[in-house]
C-alpha cells in the first residue's frame, strides 16, 4: 500500500476515535435534567398595633410546591399549604396557639406568554383550589378557580416596573354562615369573587439587595350584605420591602404591608390597625 494511503487511513482513524471520545465525555458531563423540582414559600406577619401593645400573635403561612415541567414553557404544580398562629393578641383579640391545613392548589403555569415581545418578562397561571382548609369546609366553600397574569420590564439594568392582576372565583354551598353557632348576630356572607390589580417598582441596589414598592387595589364581592359585612369590600394595598438574594436557591424579603379601608375612614399611611410587619422566604430545591 502506498505510504500516503497508510498515512491518510491513520489520520481518519485518529479523528474518529477523538470524536467518539469527545461525544462520550459530553454525554457523561451533561446528564438529563429532571422535569421535577421542589420549592417552599413562607409568609410571616404580625400586626403593628398588636406588636406595639405587646404579646402580639405571629401568623405564618407555608406553601409547598411540587413542580413538573411539561415543556420548556409550561409547568404543572401541586401546592399544599398550612398555617400557624402563635398564641397572643391578633387584631386586638386574644387567641390561642393554633395550626391548620390550608387550601391546596393545582396550578398550570405558562412561564412566558409574551415571549414574542422582546424585553418583557411575563407569567400566567391558572389555578384550581381544593377545599383542604378546615375553615373552608366549615363555611361551605367547595372549591375555587383562579387566574393570574404578570408582566414586567427592566430599564437601565437597575429598575423593574411590573403589573400583576389576579382573579379568584369561589364556589360556595351557602350564602351565609355564622361565626358563632346559632347566634344570628354573627351571620356573615360568603365570599364569591376577589379581584386584585397591583403595580410594583423594584430598584436593584447591587447583586444581592433591592428595594420594592407595590400599590394595588383589592375588591371582594360577597353573596349579600349583613350587619358584619357589606356586599362589596374595597381595599388599597401597599407593600414596602427590602429584598435579599442569599444565593441561586434562597431569597427573602422584609418590610411593611397595609390593607387600607378607604371607604370607611380617611387614608393614613401604614396606620397601625391596618398594617403588619411582614417577611417572606423562598427556597428552591
Amino acid at each position: 500500500m502506498p505510504k500516503f494511503l497508510v498515512l491518510f487511513s491513520a489520520l481518519v482513524l485518529t479523528s474518529l476515535v477523538s470524536t467518539s471520545t469527545v461525544q462520550a465525555e459530553t454525554e457523561i458531563k451533561s446528564p438529563v435534567k429532571s422535569p421535577w423540582s421542589f420549592a417552599y414559600f413562607g409568609y410571616y406577619s404580625s400586626e403593628m398595633s398588636d406588636y406595639h401593645t405587646g404579646n402580639a400573635s405571629f401568623y405564618t403561612y407555608h406553601l409547598f410546591l411540587i413542580n413538573y415541567n411539561l415543556t420548556d414553557r409550561y409547568r404543572l404544580s401541586l401546592r399544599p399549604s398550612l398555617t400557624y398562629n402563635s398564641g397572643g393578641t391578633s387584631y386586638g383579640e386574644t387567641i390561642r396557639t393554633n395550626s391548620r391545613t390550608s387550601e391546596s392548589q393545582i396550578v398550570l403555569i405558562d412561564k412566558n406568554p409574551l415571549q414574542d415581545f422582546v424585553g418583557l418578562k411575563s407569567k400566567a397561571s391558572y389555578k384550581i383550589y381544593l377545599p383542604t382548609d378546615s375553615k373552608w369546609q366549615k363555611i361551605g366553600t367547595r372549591t375555587a378557580l383562579g387566574a393570574a397574569f404578570e408582566v414586567s420590564k427592566k430599564s437601565f439594568d437597575i429598575l423593574a416596573i411590573g403589573f400583576e392582576t389576579k382573579l379568584i372565583h369561589f364556589v360556595q354551598s351557602q350564602d351565609t354562615y355564622f361565626l358563632t353557632e346559632n347566634d344570628p348576630t354573627t351571620e356573615t356572607p360568603t365570599l364569591n369573587q376577589q379581584f386584585e390589580n397591583t403595580l410594583r417598582a423594584e430598584l436593584q441596589l447591587n447583586d444581592r439587595f433591592s428595594v420594592s414598592q407595590a400599590v394595588g387595589l383589592k375588591d371582594q364581592y360577597y353573596s349579600q350584605s349583613t350587619a358584619l359585612q357589606s356586599e362589596r369590600a374595597h381595599w388599597l394595598v401597599l407593600e414596602s420591602m427590602l429584598n435579599v438574594i442569599v444565593n441561586d436557591n434562597i431569597d427573602f424579603s422584609l418590610g411593611l404591608a397595609q390593607n387600607a379601608d378607604t371607604e370607611s375612614q380617611p387614608f393614613s399611611l401604614y396606620y397601625d390597625y391596618e398594617s403588619a410587619y411582614v417577611a417572606m422566604a423562598s427556597i428552591r430545591f
